[in-house]
């Protein structure tokens, strides 16, 4: 399920605002997931897209890629999280956004579909990124938390706890 979510998380990233925006890019970024997914148990997370996409794929082929009921109760979290009024309207179209992102095969997976007008979800998507960014105008506190969280384990550099990473 992590590489799932990173694998998401990236293509969304990329879709909605762009290239991830560090020298390394989505390898950086694919890089920080993993050192989570180390601590959550994954053996030997990918570090790059292309080990990631890789993964995947061996996963896909090898038929271990399915849902379940740990899968449904996250779906259901992310669908409608429990968010107040605005936040809430805004949080479950930016979702919409994002399943339209998710290749066809993912979605079957996932039992979800895509939008009838996926260009017009995801422009959604890019406003919602867009007044968020501007509402918190750098990371926000859950991510400046994270980071400082894992420097303190020892596991990202004191480099990467400055705004904007």
């Amino acid at each position: 399920m992590h590489l799932a979510f990173t694998d998401a998380f990236l293509a969304a990233h990329e879709d909605f605002i762009g290239p991830v925006p560090t020298v390394g890019g989505a390898d950086d970024y694919v890089r920080e997931w993993s050192v989570a997914g180390s601590l959550m148990g994954v053996q030997d997370p990918p570090t790059t897209r292309q080990q990631l996409k890789d993964r995947l794929q061996a996963f896909d082929d090898a038929g271990e890629l399915s849902g379940g009921d740990r899968v449904t109760e996250v779906l259901g979290f992310l669908r409608n999280p429990p968010l107040p009024g605005q936040l809430g309207w805004g949080y479950r179209a930016l979702f919409t956004a994002v399943v339209d992102t998710l290749p066809a095969r993912y979605r079957d997976l996932l039992g979800l579909r895509a939008t009838p007008v996926p260009r017009l979800t995801r422009a959604g998507g890019r406003a919602t990124l867009a007044v968020v960014g501007a509402a918190l105008s750098g990371p926000g506190p859950s991510e400046q938390a994270a980071r400082r969280r894992l420097i303190r384990l020892g596991v990202l550099p004191v480099a990467d706890a400055r705004p904007g990473r």
